[in-house]
């Protein structure tokens, strides 16, 4: 099973199913507009059919599937619309965020964050494993915030736009530009500059929107 991030820290298997099923939609490897039928789901984990009905259920909170009368579940199409939401309120929260971390955290943490965001520039070579490897580093800089109610606003976003990403992360320019988002927010939080890390945020956010833009709307 993919472990990416711990998205939903899963403990039943309702919730390792949808880990699975939040995996497999966030790589594509089921696309925009696949019907997912339980009976395959419950192949794939060698379970009945109620642990997966209950895991289609926290998968279409997350938006990422829908749950259609006699059809089952299908994978929720990529919505330019629903991109700019997701991102604006993602923005909203993550300066919040940065805050939080600027004041909170402490100079060791912020060390080892600049750390583990310089290795990302040498991953970005293959694109899954750079998509794994920030996944990871957005979910250190969530913890660093150290606030229970940021992470459980923060999380299902994440989530929700992990597929976008995806595509954004889709060319090699893309991923450099990222890469170096990530070490510049990072070293700026480390000097405690929480001006210049909310504009590199926000130069970064920006690039990596249009990017995905680009991808989906040529697809």
């Amino acid at each position: 099973m993919n472990q990416v991030v711990k998205r939903l820290a899963p403990q039943t298997l309702p919730d390792q199913i949808a880990e699975w099923l939040i995996a497999e939609v966030s790589e594509e490897r089921l696309e925009p507009g696949q019907r997912i039928t339980e009976q395959f789901v419950a192949e794939q984990y060698e379970v009945s059919r109620g642990p997966v009905r209950d895991a289609f259920r926290i998968v279409e909170k997350l938006g990422l599937i829908k749950l259609l009368p006699r059809k089952g579940a299908v994978v929720s199409p990529l919505d330019p619309v629903e991109l700019q939401e997701l991102f604006a309120i993602r923005a909203a929260l993550s300066r919040v965020a940065i805050g939080r971390v600027v004041e909170n955290a402490s100079d060791e943490q912020l060390t080892e964050l600049v750390g583990n965001a310089r290795e990302l520039r040498s991953l970005v070579d293959d694109a899954d494993t750079f998509f794994a490897a920030s996944n990871v580093i957005s979910e250190e800089f969530l913890t660093l915030a150290c606030s229970h109610k940021l992470s459980e606003l923060l999380r299902p976003l994440h989530i929700q736009i992990m597929r976008y990403r995806h595509h954004g992360f889709s060319s090699l320019a893309a991923r450099n530009a990222s890469a170096l988002g990530f070490v510049e927010i990072a070293e700026a939080m480390k000097t405690r500059d929480k001006g210049r890390a909310l504009d590199v945020l926000e130069a970064m956010t920006g690039v990596l929107q249009s990017e995905i833009e680009r991808v989906i709307g040529s697809s």
